[in-house]
This record gives C-alpha cells, structure tokens and sequence, in this order.
C-alpha cells in the first residue's frame, strides 16, 4: 500500500481528533471550505488514508463495534430541557442531533459519493491556485490514481 504524504498523515491526525474531515482539510491544505469538501471527499476515498484513519479511530475507541453501540444510543437519544437551572431528560426525540452525527459518521466511513457539485466548484475555485499544488492534489482534481495506490 502506498505511504502517506505529510500533509495525508497531517489530515487523518486532525481528523481522528476532530471527526471532521472537512475541517481538517482546511487546516492542513490552507484552503476554503469548499475546497475543504473536496479534497476530504478525496483523502477518504484514498485507501491508504482510509485504513490509516480507520486505524486511527479504533485506538481512540472508534471500531466498528463502538460505532455501532454509539449509534444504538443515537437512536433513542430525547432532548434534554432546562428549567431554573435544572437539566431535564425528556421523552421527545432529539432528531437534529441525531441527524448530524449519523450524517458525520456515513460521511466518515465514506457512504456517501462525492457529488458532482462539489468537483464543479473545485474547478471554478483552483483555477488561479494551479501552480501551487504538487502531482498527487492535480491528480486528485482530474480524477486520477497514482500509480502506487
């Protein structure tokens, strides 16, 4: 398998911390979000970056089982209330919360494809960037492998 880039090594650190791959991006490529987006979309679909952070997570406690026992919870998770200064556990389904980690956690075991979208605003956005980036992120931008993956 190939090795890793520092900057891939760089993103599956921040990202096994932060469980934000588009965040990470922006901090380790210097980059706006959209951009961010788009190269986390890539770095994931890496198998290298993805076995790295997989690996990664499960030393942090993030294995499959976890994921799963954390996402059972997530299912039944209810609102929490304050009234005078006093947290209340509700019977009312927290459905926002529930929504955004589950969205996270597809997008970090990489469920969800990348979207066309996405790779027309890359374009649009590295278009007076070209010269600033190395082989492997031109070759991210055009769609291809390298030959060590």
């Amino acid at each position: 398998m190939k090795m890793l880039t520092l900057k891939q090594k760089l993103f599956v650190q921040r990202t096994a911390q932060s469980l934000n791959p588009t965040q990470s991006a922006r901090e380790v490529y210097d980059c706006s979000s959209g951009s961010a987006k788009v190269i986390a979309s890539i770095n994931l679909r890496k198998p290298a970056v993805a076995l790295a952070l997989k690996e990664k997570l499960e030393i942090s406690g993030f294995s499959d089982e976890t994921i799963v026992e954390k996402l059972k919870e997530l299912i039944t998770a209810n609102r929490i209330t304050e009234y005078k200064g006093v947290a209340k556990m509700t019977n009312l389904p927290n459905y926002p919360e529930r929504r955004k980690t589950l969205d996270m956690v597809l997008n970090l075991m990489g469920a969800y494809p990348p979207s066309r979208a996405e790779v027309k605003s890359v374009k649009a956005e590295f278009k007076g960037k070209l010269k600033e980036l190395n082989i492997e992120q031109l070759q991210g931008l055009l769609g291809k492998k390298s030959d060590d993956e």
